[in-house]
Order: C-alpha cells, then sequence, then structure tokens
C-alpha cells in the first residue's frame, strides 16, 4: 500500500453534486449541451459514463476537494454508491481529481444491508480488511457511519462540498 498522509473516505452524492449544483444555470447548460450532442442516442454504458462525468460533478464542489488534495498528500477510497456501478467510477475517474490515478486505492465492501448495518460498518470492514492503522476522515452526507462519526465531515446534500468543510478535513488530519 502507498504511504500516504492519510486516507479520505470519499462519499460524492452530496459531496461533489448538491441540490444546489442541480438547480444551477451552469449545470442547466451543462445538460442542454449534452443532450444536443447526445440526440437520440442509445442510452448504454457510454451515454451514462459521459452524462455523469460532464454534468453531475459540481466544479465548485471538485476544486474544493481538490484544494484538500493540494494541502494533503491523501488516499482516496470511494464509500459511495458510485461505487457499484462501473459506469460511474470511470466518470469519477475521469472528472479531474487531482492525482487520481495515483491516489485512487479502491472501493470499500458493499455490505448486506440491516438493521444493524451501516456505510460506517462498511467503512470499518475496508480499514480491517486492509490492517490500516493510519490516519483518516470520511466524507459524507449521511450520518450513518457508526461507530466511525468522530472521523467524519458531513457535507449537505443541499450545498455538497464547502470551503469550510474543507477546513474541517485539513484539521481532522492535523
Amino acid at each position: 500500500m502507498q504511504e500516504f498522509e492519510g486516507i479520505l473516505f470519499l462519499d460524492v452524492d452530496g459531496v461533489l453534486n448538491s441540490f444546489a449544483w442541480y438547480k444551477s444555470k451552469e449545470y442547466k447548460i451543462r445538460q442542454a449541451r449534452f443532450n444536443i450532442e447526445y440526440g437520440e442516442q442509445k442510452k448504454d454504458n457510454d451515454y451514462y459514463l459521459t452524462s455523469l462525468s460532464r454534468t453531475s460533478i459540481d466544479p465548485i464542489a471538485l476544486k474544493n476537494l481538490n484544494s484538500i488534495f493540494q494541502r494533503l498528500d491523501l488516499g482516496i477510497v470511494v464509500s459511495s454508491t458510485w461505487r457499484r456501478y462501473p459506469p460511474a467510477m470511470q466518470a469519477l475517474a475521469e472528472c479531474g481529481i487531482l492525482g487520481w490515478d495515483r491516489r485512487f486505492m479502491g472501493a470499500t465492501p458493499v455490505l448486506k444491508m440491516s438493521i444493524n448495518k451501516f456505510r460506517g460498518d462498511e467503512i470499518k470492514s475496508w480499514i480491517d480488511e486492509h490492517d490500516y492503522k493510519g490516519k483518516f476522515v470520511i466524507l459524507d452526507d449521511e450520518g450513518d457511519l457508526e461507530p466511525l462519526t468522530d472521523r467524519l465531515v458531513r457535507t449537505s446534500l443541499g450545498t455538497g462540498l464547502t470551503t469550510k468543510d474543507v477546513e474541517k478535513v485539513i484539521e481532522l488530519f492535523r
């Protein structure tokens, strides 16, 4: 395992996109351009991959995420539901995350959810499987991260990753 200052467990929806993004003029313009370019083309994996990479990631949230990577050398483990869908993961790899190819360490396992299982259990399972003992922070808009809530920077589905969230991430790694 490559040596990093720590690991960022990354959710996507509510972190790299938000209600504010989907309501924005820029999103509507990007979506319209995409629809004109793709027209009535068959909606296959390439269509969804291109749609996700060109329209679903908020450039402001991406800039905020990249500002973390400009300040800290972190690995990335995807904990988002996006990890279940290869086109979504490929879109994430292509959206402009600083140093993705070097930073990407994998994705959390998908555990069978029940009343007693949460995303925090999936993250803990990844940590245990990799015998990881270093620092980590979880970026997520959900709170189902027991027993790891002390490592959570909770973003808002309304706004996505903000500069205040960035500072909280940096502080947790100090």
